[in-house]
């Protein structure tokens, strides 16, 4: 017998650890995360550094006969969280087959696995893939493994795994393509038990080749991708740099849960608060049900994130009822369920609270939850209320608040605003209200305010922001649509915007797009550019695009078009605003009012002031789009780097059949994908600054030019300096020859005159012609040889003034065009 049949083979769950996993090297940060679940949303998680620890954790879970199925991430994970953001490395593209999806006619004689396995080879064959490194049966189906010789960065797994996903969509192959793609996605692990109830009795993962447990054979990414690359290449790209048409998008998913069943109805945090704390403290302490509860609230923070603070606290606040509280631990499991509930498929949403609240006795505190009757909060009413009650229904309508070392008592819209209560006004509010004391009845007032329970909040402002701590009370609202992924209903607005307002420019079209995701993307920060939209034309559609962001940006978007509530005349609204549509507001030959502009694009905050009252600075996160029909829009100066200045084109003015579809498609679902595209348009670095230069900037530039700039683009498209006479101008000397510079001067006083324009001095005049011309470029005429001016006894001087195209050249250095 050979020392190699004395060898015995790894166990499946062994096998499967050692060669399938991307394990860091020695000196590598990350681990592999190992999962069990009893039943929907009751996970349990446990990270793993090495092969060994994996292993133990498998088996620990697989012995626990309540555990429906084990897993592990495919992905290497850092900081010990399993999250796509999180993942690093993977040493597989991988596809999950289910039999019941290969109901194939004619195969009925073939076990479940033979059809996955047969259907599996022929997509193979298709494709030109090589047969998997590993298959492996899960019970109800089959997952596949193509292994990679050494593990690779997610950039370089992500185009392989969209390939592999493409591929099986071409080939018809019924895989579940989300898995494939999903870089924070776990996976069964072979060895241990598949409980599902579905099964009826359990069913054993297992390993079916290599059947030997030999190593498995391993591929390079590059051979990988010469079979997958068509797949991912035939996709329009998302970046834009292509021409329309723009790729294609999934159908959205359905919505699922009892409480998504009304688009109209909103939670209320006192109706919830009532049925977390009906839950005993015991059903609390147990995994499953925190787990359940949590990912409720999570699933309704993600819709609602104005709620954020308030579920925390409302889930906090149950949770110290119950044995074993951790506080930290309880927060940390709270943010990763918040960070995964947009990605969930079938979410646990608040029925499930209600549920668990009913069976334990609660019989609920407000109206019956459907899209007819319905209430967006429990209203403020007169009346005695037991202790708990009060301090919830204060707690939901009101807190104090943190504001630069004044505690002002915020009461809360049903909208997520708030507006701020002198004390005489919250007496009056709430002074019909008593609490059941123990002897006897106190005034709700100071029942709240000397509890101390009642909710303290500092204020702030950061949009987008999940860092908000549970003592502080974020004034983002969110957007105002919810994103949709889609592309029929957005699809005419992106031609509006490459068609008329970009005028079919790929460049323009390009920049515009990704600094309106980057808006997106971005709230809390300042663009530093504006969006400057110009037509002549009424009616060309250059409003539609800024009507579209503000309402994607909801309450944080304002309409301007006065410059002093923009330059801190009366603008305290400014605090919660992300987005300005500045609809007409000229600035040009407004030298004042340029120069506060450019402090307002490009300054670290902004200066706010409220009538009678104080002034004071925030941070700035501005982005701006302005509107004209004025042809002179703007104050350019040299060297202008922050307009993005584009022509809007008029051949669809005034066209119903354009603009009708159009506002259709906006208005029935269009905004919502158009918000989706611009979350999930990649950006990588790029910032807005990096501005192309347009025509239209180049145009404002010349338009914007001080005098001396002006006259020398008149002498340059009259091809010879120009002069004064009776009958409009007339050229006085020809380019390219040596002129006196008092002919030079009296032409661009003429000319001044001519147009109602303020001349500069001769000094002023003088260095710009030499800035123009260049230092060297005065000179002396010789005697009688000045143009027929000059005394024979006088040598004047001139300057040596080029040609047209040489001065045009000379002249646009200057402006920096």
């Amino acid at each position: 017998m050979t020392a190699a049949a004395l060898v015995t083979p790894l166990a499946d769950d062994e096998w499967y650890i050692n060669h399938v996993l991307p394990w860091p090297t020695p000196g590598e940060d990350g681990c592999i995360t190992i999962a069990c679940t009893r039943g929907p949303g009751r996970w349990r998680e446990q990270a793993a550094t090495s092969r060994s620890t994996a292993l133990i954790s498998v088996r620990t879970f697989a012995a626990d006969p309540s555990v429906v199925g084990v897993f592990a991430s495919q992905a290497r994970m850092r900081e010990n969280k399993r999250t796509k953001l999180n993942a690093t490395a993977f040493t597989s593209i991988y596809l999950d087959l289910d039999h019941k999806n290969l109901q194939i006619a004619g195969q009925e004689f073939l076990s479940p696995q033979e059809r996955v396995l047969r259907g599996l080879r022929q997509f193979c064959e298709g494709t030109g893939l090589p047969e998997p490194s590993t298959t492996i049966w899960t019970g109800g189906g089959v997952h596949a493994f193509w292994l990679f010789t050494n593990p690779i960065p997610v950039d370089a797994w992500e185009p392989l795994a969209r390939g592999l996903r493409h591929a099986a969509a071409d080939h018809g192959l019924p895989a579940d393509l989300q898995v494939t793609t999903d870089a924070a996605r776990v996976l069964r692990v072979p060895g241990t038990y598949n409980r599902k109830p579905e099964y009826g009795q359990p069913q054993k993962a297992a390993i079916i080749f290599p059947e030997d447990r030999a190593p498995p054979t391993r591929y390079s990414p590059k051979d990988l991708e010469a079979a997958l690359g068509k797949y991912v290449s035939a996709r329009p790209s998302t970046d834009f740099s292509n021409a329309i048409p723009l790729p294609r998008f999934d159908a959205r998913p359905p919505l699922t849960g009892p409480c998504d069943r009304s688009a109209s109805w909103a939670p209320d945090i006192g109706e919830i608060t009532s049925a977390v704390m009906a839950i005993p403290p015991d059903q609390l302490a147990a995994e499953g049900d925190w787990v359940t509860v949590a990912r409720a609230l999570a699933h309704t923070t993600a819709r609602y994130p104005n709620m954020r603070n308030e579920l925390w606290a409302v889930l906090d606040e149950a949770s110290r009822r119950a044995p074993g509280y951790d506080q930290a631990e309880n927060r940390q499991r709270w943010e990763r369920y918040i960070r995964e509930a947009p990605r969930s498929e079938r979410p646990i949403t608040l029925a499930t609270v209600f549920h668990l609240a009913r069976l334990a006795g609660w019989l609920g505190r407000s109206t019956q939850i459907s899209s007819k009757n319905h209430r967006t909060r429990i209203p403020l009413k007169g009346g005695t209320y037991d202790p708990i009650t009060a301090l919830f229904l204060f707690n939901s309508h009101f807190f104090v608040a943190m504001v630069d070392g004044a505690a002002p008592i915020a009461q809360i819209q049903d909208d997520g605003t708030i507006r701020y209560l002198a004390p005489m006004d919250f007496s009056l509010l709430v002074r019909n209200i008593t609490v059941q004391g123990t002897s006897k009845q106190i005034s709700g007032e100071k029942f709240w305010l000397e509890h101390p329970e009642r909710r303290q909040r500092r204020i702030v402002f950061r949009p987008g922001a999940e860092d908000v701590g549970p003592n502080e009370y974020n004034l983002w609202q969110g957007f105002g649509v919810t994103p949709v992924k889609g592309f029929n209903k957005q699809r005419r607005l992106l031609r509006h915007i490459f068609e008329v307002i970009c005028r079919r420019d790929k460049i323009k079209f390009k920049y515009l797009m990704r600094w309106l995701a980057w808006a997106v993307q971005h709230p809390g920060e300042r663009a530093e550019t504006v969006i400057v939209l110009i037509s002549r034309a009424q009616g060309t559609g250059k409003t539609t695009l800024s009507t579209v962001m503000r309402d994607i940006f909801g309450k944080h978007g304002r309409v301007i078009s006065s410059k002093q509530r923009l330059l801190s005349q009366f603008n305290a609204d400014l605090e919660t605003t992300c987005w300005v549509s500045g609809e007409e507001m000229l600035w040009s030959g407004d030298k004042g009012g340029h120069d506060a502009l450019k402090s307002v694009i490009t300054g670290d905050t902004l200066t706010l002031e409220i009538k009678n009252g104080a002034r004071w600075d925030v941070p700035n996160r501005l982005h701006i789009l302005m509107t004209t029909n004025h042809e002179h829009a703007i104050t350019a100066g040299v060297q202008e780097r922050r307009h993005f200045v584009l022509e809007v084109s008029d051949h669809k003015a005034q066209q119903p059949e354009w603009f009708n579809p159009l506002y259709r498609d906006i208005a029935d679902g269009g905004k919502e994908q158009f918000l989706w595209l611009l979350q999930n348009l990649q950006l990588g670095d790029w910032h807005p600054r990096r501005l192309p230069k347009t025509a239209e900037a180049v145009e404002q530039q010349r338009m914007s030019a001080d005098t001396v700039c002006q006259w020398a683009s008149a002498c340059i498209e009259a091809d010879g300096v120009i002069g004064a006479s009776p009958y409009g101008a007339c050229t006085v000397a020809a380019l390219a020859s040596a002129i006196e510079t008092n002919t030079l001067l009296s032409s661009y006083s003429a000319f001044c005159r001519q147009h109602g324009k303020h001349c500069v001095d001769q000094r002023s005049f003088g260095k710009k012609l030499a800035a123009m011309f260049g230092k060297d470029a005065r000179t002396r005429l010789p005697a009688n040889t000045s143009n027929g001016l000059a005394k024979a006894d006088r040598r004047p001087w001139a300057y040596a003034v080029p040609d047209a195209e040489t001065w045009r050249n000379a002249l646009d250095k200057y402006l920096g065009i």
